[in-house]
């Protein structure tokens, strides 16, 4: 979690989705900048459809991606191919 990557923009899109849709936010990856994991424990709260699993081993992560419908890249500075 850090500025760069905008992790909280998918929750801007999440508020325009109809809370009865069967649509889920799982957010994988650990706070690289100070203040965020506690932000993405207060969405949590919040917001019903939306997980922070923080950091997980990498079989893991790409094990939960790979079960997943939709990924949802919302980084200011990389392309799509770079990062999946």
């Amino acid at each position: 979690l850090r500025k760069v990557k905008d992790p909280f923009l998918i929750l801007d899109a999440l508020r325009e989705i109809p809370v009865t849709s069967q649509i889920r936010v799982i957010h994988l990856g650990g706070e690289l900048e100070a203040g965020y994991a506690h932000r993405a424990r207060e969405w949590m709260q919040r917001e019903p459809r939306y997980t922070w699993k923080n950091e997980l081993p990498r079989p893991r992560a790409l094990a939960l991606m790979g079960e997943s419908h939709l990924c949802v890249l919302t980084s200011r500075s990389e392309g799509g191919p770079s990062v999946i």
